[in-house]
């Protein structure tokens, strides 16, 4: 009888352990459209020829995406931005872009061309375990977009905003920003304080950065799920980035740390919430050129807010 006695505490204590334990994974119904709207705060502190240069950027991404079709493990979404904006600050000058205001009279050639983005949806390809498998249509979208602004932009103008836009909202570059801020769940349940890794690399100005992270699960409080996400970042060389664009080899040393807090929604895995912390210093280099024949090396700090919400 003690031993019958102590075999059922033991069996209530597991059944107890394993109640806690859930199962982090994507559930989206087909023909439902989901929400993702971000606003990226960034401060970019940078030493040239010994003067500082401060550049405050906020850009907002309103996004939304529909299911098309559940396959297996994975989902094809229909995505469009529903809004897009641009502002920057320097020292000297400061300008701001949205879509929001295409159809102005006033309206500038990018307020424009962001306006034209907005109406063109492109393909997303997701994994239930949260991670992004592929993007596709955007290069599409965004040349497309350009194209039909070109007689305001001018010729001379043209191949360069072309450029800028694919190192910011390319294929790739949109398949790792999107994947920084769409946390990738383990393939095994979880408890509280279990921890698990990824990696991820996302664009920054056409340079590649990697992503070392680590998420932990914390709990589950009123039909949501609470994460906390850990990291380091290096910045990697800019051979992609455009001569148009960057016209000398330049070479990133910096790297720096990112924090995030992220609440899901039980019911969906869709992300309800997510803050997102970044920052990073070190130089930039400049290779030897004619411009330049010493080369030059640059002292810079970046840092990064980023909020998603649904």
């Amino acid at each position: 009888m003690k031993n019958l006695s102590l075999l059922l505490l033991l069996c209530a204590l597991m059944a107890s352990c394993q109640s806690n334990k859930v199962l982090l994974q994507l559930d989206l119904a087909e023909g439902e459209t989901y929400y993702q709207k971000s606003t990226m705060e960034s401060h970019i502190s940078q030493e040239f020829g010994g003067n500082n240069f401060d550049i405050d950027m906020n850009i907002v991404g309103d996004m939304s995406l529909k299911v098309l079709e559940v396959a297996g493990d994975s989902y094809l979404m229909e995505a469009k931005f529903d809004k897009m904006s641009m502002a920057m600050k320097m020292q000297t000058m400061e300008m701001a872009f949205s879509s929001e205001d295409a159809d102005k009279e006033d309206s500038n050639p990018l307020s424009k061309m962001f306006g034209k983005m907005a109406e063109k949806p492109f393909s997303i390809k997701m994994s239930k375990k949260g991670k992004i498998l592929e993007v596709s249509g955007m290069d599409e979208a965004f040349s497309s977009a350009v194209d039909e602004v070109a007689e305001v932009l001018g010729d001379d103008q043209l191949d360069k905003v072309k450029s800028q836009m694919k190192q910011n909202f390319g294929e790739n570059g949109m398949l790792g920003n999107l994947q920084l801020t769409s946390p990738i769940f383990p393939e095994d349940k979880v408890e509280p304080g279990d921890t698990w890794d990824a990696t991820i690399t996302s664009s920054m100005n056409g340079v590649d950065a990697n992503h070392q992270i680590t998420y932990t699960y914390v709990k589950k409080e009123n039909d949501q799920y609470y994460l906390q996400a850990n990291g380091n970042t290096k910045m990697a060389q800019s051979e992609k980035v455009d001569p148009s664009v960057m016209p000398f080899p330049m070479t990133y040393d910096m790297g720096g740390t990112l924090n995030a807090t992220i609440i899901l929604d039980a019911k969906t895995g869709w992300i309800k919430t997510i803050d997102l912390d970044q920052a990073m210093e070190g130089f930039v280099e400049i290779e030897k050129n004619e411009q330049l024949p010493d080369g030059m090396s640059m002292p810079m700090e970046i840092n990064m807010k980023t909020k998603v919400m649904d």
